[in-house]
């Protein structure tokens, strides 16, 4: 079994572009509402002929947001997209600074960012209604970006040991007691979760254009 890790455009068009040569795929994203809609079928890229592939070559295919199931595949990629521009450009930068600023570190690290927003801490009143209940120091909180890059041995043993939630690699990390090194990202390294994002992400390769 071929293991995918990371469901973006690339890990998507990938798992069932393998699926499709007759290999089993397992692919997996922490985020189990996207595995949920990609084992339904719904992707949330365009790309020609990815549905009709999809419906047949179903029987191939197991999406799983469970990091654990990773120990049934004989191989396992790691998938990330990068940014291209309208000219075919692909901003390297973050990239290039992650590996120069952790190729030797003993554990690894992430792109991040510090958050400039004020955050919220909510909690439900009696109502049901949600509340403010405190202002968060945001001087020690940053958003975690990616790619992330750790050791292979350590990250295999981090995703199999991992016994509360594991939503980036970094928390797999993180549950080990390891303190992943945080690089500085960029704003433009937009993660598109929701429909608006990809207005934000078409004005920003209008302006590179």
């Amino acid at each position: 079994m071929i293991g995918f890790v990371g469901l973006s455009h690339l890990g998507i068009i990938y798992s069932v572009a393998t699926a499709a040569q007759g290999l089993d795929v397992l692919a997996y994203d922490p985020n189990a509402a996207l595995c949920e809609e990609l084992s339904q079928g719904r992707f949330p890229v365009l790309e020609p002929g990815l549905s009709a592939t999809f419906s047949a070559h179903r029987n191939r295919l197991t999406f799983t947001a469970n990091a654990k199931d990773l120990n049934r595949c004989t191989v396992v990629f790691v998938s990330l997209d990068v940014a291209t521009d309208a000219q075919n450009q692909s901003d390297l930068s973050p990239l290039e600074r992650l590996i120069a600023e952790c190729g030797g570190d003993a554990i690894g690290g992430i792109l991040a960012l510090p958050i400039a927003d004020t955050v919220k801490r909510v909690a439900k009143d009696e109502a049901g209604t949600q509340r403010v209940a405190g202002t968060e120091d945001r001087t020690q909180l940053w958003l975690a970006q990616t790619p992330q890059m750790f050791r292979v041995g350590l990250l295999a043993q981090a995703l199999k040991d991992a016994k509360g939630p594991v939503t980036d690699e970094a928390s797999a990390i993180e549950s080990l007691g390891l303190r992943p090194r945080l690089v500085t990202g960029s704003r433009e390294n937009l993660k598109v979760t929701y429909a608006e994002d990809l207005a934000i992400a078409e004005a920003i390769l209008k302006a590179r254009a």
